[in-house]
């Protein structure tokens, strides 16, 4: 029995890894182009919330699908992708499966370039997210259109909203 028989040789590592990269670039959706209304403000996007998660300090980041833009010659004008909106110190608490209209400026994704710290922009572009925008409470950046019809979202916000009132002092 021969041990160097067991050990792929140099090539082999070499194709494999030239094999996993070109398969991770193809698995990676491509960044779309970014509409020509956006460059204009305000614009507003007319999505689906597909996720709604709290965060400290009176946030909410939410994620839209099936986004429309309409607004300074954004009329009815798909966006590509999802779009991440950071919702600050909200009126209302969105639920999955509301229908929502942000009003504000919505820019591409994009992360700090500080090496060595988490590439933000990547992982968004992972989760098939190519925009975001923000919007603040009391200023009607954000209304909701259309109630969620999920009976198992609205019990989850219901019962959320119970433990935040039993909690808070």
């Amino acid at each position: 029995f021969n041990g160097r028989s067991m050990r792929p040789g140099l090539p082999a590592l070499v194709a494999a890894f030239v094999l996993g990269l070109g398969a991770g670039w193809l698995a990676l959706p491509a960044a779309p182009d970014a509409p020509p209304c956006l460059s204009a403000k305000p614009v507003t996007a007319v999505g689906r919330v597909a996720s709604v998660d709290p965060r400290p300090g009176r946030r909410v980041a939410l994620v839209l699908d099936e986004t429309r833009l309409s607004g300074q010659d954004g009329v009815d004008t798909p966006l590509s992708g999802r779009l991440a909106v950071a919702f600050d110190h909200p009126d209302f608490t969105p639920v999955a499966g509301d229908l929502l209209a942000v009003t504000g400026r919505i820019r591409p994704t994009a992360g700090f370039a500080n090496p060595g710290t988490t590439d933000f922009a990547f992982l968004r572009r992972l989760e098939g997210i190519f925009f975001r925008a923000y919007a603040k409470g009391g200023r009607g950046d954000l209304t909701r259109l259309a109630a969620s019809d999920n009976p198992l979202a609205l019990l989850r916000q219901t019962l959320r909203d119970r433990v935040a009132a039993a909690l808070a002092p």
